[in-house]
């Protein structure tokens, strides 16, 4: 795979966003469509579909590939009855079948994010709402991981983001290793629930380091695997190295069929939770194993 530039393609936007619809302006809830500007957001919310963001605006963490601000957060303590009744309130209302919630990185507090996570995805459960929960490693704490899984959401995610060479530049203070130990701790403990991890590619990675990174999401037990371009969403973020062509993409694809994960998205606009509702119905957990 050579490192060269193709042109870099636009989503074609089916509607004018400048109309922003009922969920992505919906009082005090937090999409990380808009925080992190991602490419698919026009495209969702016109379906009346988003990713939930939990934990307030301000991350913890300060990744070079994400939009989403670093700074001093709420308390914990502050937020989560709002952020719960809002987010139920807004599910109610727009009569969602799925939901997937995801959080800013809350090292400050990570217990307390932990129980939000649980307490939201058992009330989507009571609802009979389908849950993906995309989670941030915890450092690999397996009691606050445990908090989570007892939440039982249909599926729970994780992603690896980029290779292990790039993980300390591009998430530094994540780690390649710890993610790993969190999709592995969910594969042996909660073998009933969906298994999900995604990454990105166009970072300057090479074929040979992402065929490492798919055995080793192969071996961890994930059930689901995204592939999707790297976009700069801003200045301060680290630029593109790459854009990938349709083919090479496919061929990504093909790839980690041959691997043995049977359930690949993988294109230049795929993101972790874009068709979530549509793969966590039609798979059966562990058959990726």
């Amino acid at each position: 795979m050579q490192n060269y530039i193709v042109k870099n393609p636009k989503k074609k936007l089916t509607w004018n966003f400048s109309e922003v619809p009922p969920l992505l302006k919906w009082e005090g809830v937090h999409t990380v469509c808009e925080e992190s500007a991602c490419p698919n957001r026009a495209e969702c919310s016109s379906m009346q579909t988003a990713t939930f963001l939990i934990g307030g605006k301000y991350c913890t963490r300060n990744c070079a590939f994400c939009l989403i601000e670093n700074g001093r957060p709420v308390p914990m303590e502050q937020i989560i009855l709002t952020e719960k009744m809002e987010i139920l309130k807004a599910v109610f209302d727009l009569n969602l079948k799925f939901a997937v919630i995801t959080s800013v990185t809350r090292d400050d507090d990570p217990a307390n994010l932990a129980l939000h996570f649980r307490e939201i995805s058992q009330s989507l459960r009571h609802m009979n709402i389908g849950v993906e929960l995309l989670i941030p490693d915890f450092k690999a704490d397996r009691e606050n991981l445990k908090i989570i899984g007892d939440g039982q959401p249909d599926v729970i995610a994780h992603n690896l983001e980029t290779i292990e060479r790039l993980s300390q530049k591009i998430r530094p203070q994540a780690s390649y290793k710890k993610s790993l130990e969190v999709l592995q701790y969910y594969r042996g403990q909660y073998p009933k629930m969906l298994l999900k991890t995604g990454f990105m590619v166009g970072l300057g990675e090479t074929l040979p380091e992402i065929m490492q990174l798919m055995k080793d999401i192969f071996n961890a037990g994930a059930d689901i695997l995204t592939v999707g371009q790297y976009l700069q969403p801003g200045k301060t973020q680290v630029q593109v190295e790459k854009f990938y062509t349709e083919q090479e993409f496919e061929n990504l694809k093909n790839m980690a069929h041959e691997m043995g994960i049977k359930n690949v998205q993988s294109g230049y606009f795929t993101r972790s939770s874009y068709n979530a509702a549509a793969y966590a119905t039609r798979i059966n957990p562990g058959e990726t194993r």
